[in-house]
């Protein structure tokens, strides 16, 4: 992005957004500040074979006290590496794991990295609750009454750890699906509960002792 013509610092909100299916908006965006007219480069991951959304605007404020006009350039280039694996779990029993990597649009430099700083444990749950939700409010359109799932699970660890809730069928997901909402409680051998979260969000909890995970649909 290079900026030129104007002699007060100005400032730039730059923002681009991508659509993808049944996941939230793939966004990115960053406030840029140029005190001369130079030239600044941006870094961010986009999804392949998606339209993305480009939006450049000055901010209202910047600028003021000057009647020059400013002059935006800006060039895109796509560049990467697409691998047939989004994540790599590494099972003990099993024989090693191929990763296939292609550079589809020019020449790149791979230089892989593995790091095991990270264990997976699938759980069932101990307790599952399906019932109809009881008021008119909770129909659909249609006249469909919403269904409400609760799952609860139980883990132990013996030493402290973070540890980050993760429901496939549900994270990451926005919420005009089949799934009208999702949240979770965490309680611990007290009771007591940590924080509510959605499965929209990042959560990392930490926990050294019997405690209990609920997950509500």
């Amino acid at each position: 992005m290079r900026t030129s013509g104007f002699d007060t610092c100005r400032r730039f909100f730059v923002d681009t957004l991508q659509i993808s299916p049944l996941q939230r908006p793939i966004k990115w965006e960053r406030v840029a500040t140029f005190s001369s007219p130079t030239a600044k480069n941006f870094t961010f991951a986009v999804e392949g074979g998606r339209t993305m959304e480009l939006a450049i605007a000055q901010f209202w404020s910047s600028g003021i006290g000057s009647h020059g006009a400013t002059n935006v350039d800006f060039e895109i280039v796509f560049h990467g590496i697409n691998i047939n694996k989004e994540e790599v779990v590494l099972d003990g029993s099993e024989a090693p794991i191929r990763i296939d990597a292609k550079a589809l649009l020019s020449s790149e430099k791979l230089a892989p990295a593995a790091v095991l700083n990270k264990v997976r444990i699938p759980y069932r749950p101990i307790e599952a609750k399906l019932r109809a939700l009881p008021t008119d409010r909770d129909k659909l359109p249609s006249g469909k009454q919403i269904l409400a799932l609760t799952l609860t699970y139980k883990f132990k660890l013996e030493d402290g750890a973070e540890i980050k809730p993760q429901i496939p069928l549900l994270n990451n997901r926005i919420y005009d699906t089949k799934f009208e909402s999702q949240f979770y409680m965490i309680s611990d051998a007290n009771k007591a509960l940590d924080p509510k979260a959605s499965f929209l969000a990042n959560f990392i909890w930490e926990s050294k002792a019997l405690s209990k995970f609920k997950a509500f649909a």
